[in-house]
């Protein structure tokens, strides 16, 4: 049995289309489980329409805005009654053979933590869109591919969170205890901190094709996490936990303070107000980390202060991934002391 979770915020305009989605799945056996955050818009009423579906097991409609996206995933887990999870959250929707392929590939390997497929963009009017193309290309040789957990973090979750949506993936629900709460404690990139610890647990699927649509609009939890500025913040903090999980023997020899990591890398010698909008120059910024990176400590509270504002700044400018991408670059020569070497493509286990 699969318990897919649908968290949900002021997503009207694509709810009716997201839960026909799932209500008309080629797999059968699952439950639905609906959660509303307090919704402004007309989400509630559209809901509403579906209480007395079979498949539907709960519905709750929160008295106050829980404010975090990540929440609500507990709150499902709490919930859910079937062997595998599904997150599919309220704006994207999905193949209706999605379920069926996934839940196929991990009753076929249960060693694997979770599977994913790949995704369309598409707008708000459901329009497939090319957008991040490194991340759309399908692989054309097999079907399917099993990859060992840790390298697949390794390789694919401290760059970049390569499970870009949650709506992708479907998981067991017999892994959930053994991952920490760090993520619920985060407005902006918890899942990126699920993944990778989930990973960790066991193998991870890949199933080679675009099964899921994923949404991209203004009201979207990603977008309005950037804009409040929690985004970069966040970022450093979860390349850093990641590390912790995939070197759990080594900790002393990499463990710095995320706040700390995130200062250093944001000190400037001259307080120059318009140094934001430098950053956006990407060479300028990597040539910046690299150099504030050789400082051992901050030299005044005032200027923890004045980063501390510039970092929140930074978050309006950049995308968390990126960002985290020159972190994470930043760590390499820790990374190689204390895991590999060398750094082999990543491959896969097995295909089909």
């Amino acid at each position: 049995m699969v318990s897919i979770i649908l968290p949900n915020y002021n997503h009207s305009g694509y709810l009716q289309e997201r839960i026909e989605s799932i209500l008309n799945q080629t797999y059968r056996n699952f439950e639905l489980i609906i959660l509303d955050d307090k919704s402004t818009d007309k989400s509630v009423e559209i809901i509403e329409k579906y209480r007395d579906r079979e498949e539907v097991s709960h519905i709750i409609v929160n008295e106050e805005n829980s404010g975090s996206t990540f929440k609500q995933w507990n709150r499902g887990f709490s919930l859910a009654k079937g062997e595998y999870i599904w997150i599919a959250e309220s704006d994207d929707y999905a193949d209706l053979t999605f379920l069926e392929k996934c839940v196929n590939q991990l009753d076929a390997n249960p060693q694997a933590s979770f599977c994913y497929t790949d995704s369309y963009f598409c707008d708000d009017k459901s329009e497939v869109i090319q957008k991040y193309k490194y991340l759309e290309e399908a692989t054309s040789c097999c079907n399917n591919m099993v990859y060992d957990g840790k390298e697949y973090l390794y390789h694919n979750l401290l760059r970049i969170n390569f499970i870009y949506n949650a709506s992708m993936v479907v998981f067991r629900k017999s892994y959930i205890p053994l991952i920490s709460d760090f993520y619920i404690s985060l407005k902006a990139s918890g899942d990126w901190s699920f993944w990778g610890e989930l990973a960790a647990l066991g193998d991870v699927i890949r199933v080679n094709e675009k099964l899921n649509y994923f949404r991209q609009h203004q009201n979207k939890v990603s977008v309005n996490a950037t804009a409040l500025k929690f985004a970069y913040i966040e970022s450093v903090k979860v390349v850093i936990h990641l590390l912790h999980v995939l070197y759990p023997n080594s900790a002393d020899n990499y463990e710095i303070d995320a706040d700390i990591k995130l200062l250093r890398a944001l000190i400037i010698k001259h307080k120059n107000k318009n140094l934001a909008f430098k950053l956006m120059d990407v060479g300028y910024l990597k040539k910046t980390i690299n150099r504030i990176m050789k400082f051992e400590k901050l030299h005044s509270e005032d200027e923890i202060i004045y980063v501390k504002q510039l970092a929140k700044e930074l978050g309006q400018i950049y995308s968390y991934a990126p960002i985290a991408s020159f972190i994470y670059n930043s760590f390499r020569p820790t990374i190689r002391s204390i895991g590999k070497v060398n750094e082999p493509k990543l491959t896969p286990k097995s295909t089909n």
